[in-house]
């Protein structure tokens, strides 16, 4: 039976987009229903990248640079590109060959949306929100401290289930030495983006599950954050999970270009 992400229950699974440690063997992506508001998270970890690589010059020289919207993280998870770097400021470094080791290196692997279906694109609603105590719009976006920390602001879903994310049989196959897994059920810390003054360091969720923070150029787990138009309709699989009934998309969706236009960082 059909219904839509509005009257999905909060913790319900759905299936939206792919995603591969290598680019072209991409895997669906789940997602768990975050809030009443329609805001998903993945469920699992999905990869294991730097925030921002090494810089030559500036602020972010050597550690990479820490403001969210400059870094190399908020424009790869916003890109549904073959080719996503774009420098957003002079000194930017794409994460290649500037970074030490290779698991690192993602300049060359497509946006994150870039597997995902013009129907589902059409589904992730453009959000404004704070980050770096500044307002920033996008379709993807890391999860703030205060979703996932104890408060009135965390999601609801964390209410039934620990923020601490195990990481997808791909990143488990590929990245389980750095990521210092021993098994899949093995929890892997993740980046969470700053929501007050801009610091040097990067808010992290270590694998404890306590709050932490590092440096930009070191690797941390990726787990996206989404809100998605409450009338799209759904369906349940056999599998008990949901995905999103196709339908015609009458506009394309965002090019890099357009996105970095009316994020002003054109």
């Amino acid at each position: 039976m059909d219904t839509t992400i509005g009257n999905l229950k909060v913790g319900s699974q759905l299936v939206l987009g792919k995603y591969g440690i290598q680019d072209d063997d991409p895997y669906p992506i789940v997602w768990l229903k975050g809030t009443p508001e329609c805001d998903f998270i993945t469920e699992k970890a999905v990869d294991y990248l730097c925030f921002d690589a090494p810089e030559r010059n500036g602020i972010g020289r050597n550690i990479g640079l820490a403001t969210y919207t400059a870094s190399n993280l908020f424009s790869f998870l916003n890109s549904d590109e073959a080719e996503w770097f774009h420098a957003t400021h002079e000194s930017d470094e794409p994460p290649g060959n500037v970074l030490r080791y290779a698991y690192a290196r993602y300049q060359n692997h497509s946006g994150f949306l870039h597997h995902f279906e013009e129907h589902e694109l059409a589904s992730i609603v453009l959000t404004t929100y704070t980050a770096d105590n500044e307002q920033v719009s996008s379709l993807v976006r890391l999860p703030s401290i205060a979703d996932v920390t104890p408060g009135d602001s965390r999601m609801k879903v964390f209410a039934r289930k620990g923020i601490r994310p195990n990481p997808t049989e791909d990143l488990f196959f590929y990245k389980s030495r750095y990521a210092e897994l021993s098994s899949e059920q093995g929890f892997v810390k993740f980046w969470v983006r700053n929501d007050g003054e801009p610091t040097r360091y990067v808010p992290i969720i270590n694998r404890s599950g306590f709050l932490d923070n590092q440096m930009a150029s070191v690797c941390a787990g990726v787990r996206p954050v989404c809100t998605l138009n409450p009338d799209t309709v759904v369906y349940q699989h056999d599998d008990g999970r949901f995905y999103i009934k196709p339908f015609v998309v009458e506009s394309c969706a965002f090019t890099d270009t357009e996105l970095f236009e009316l994020l002003g960082l054109a």
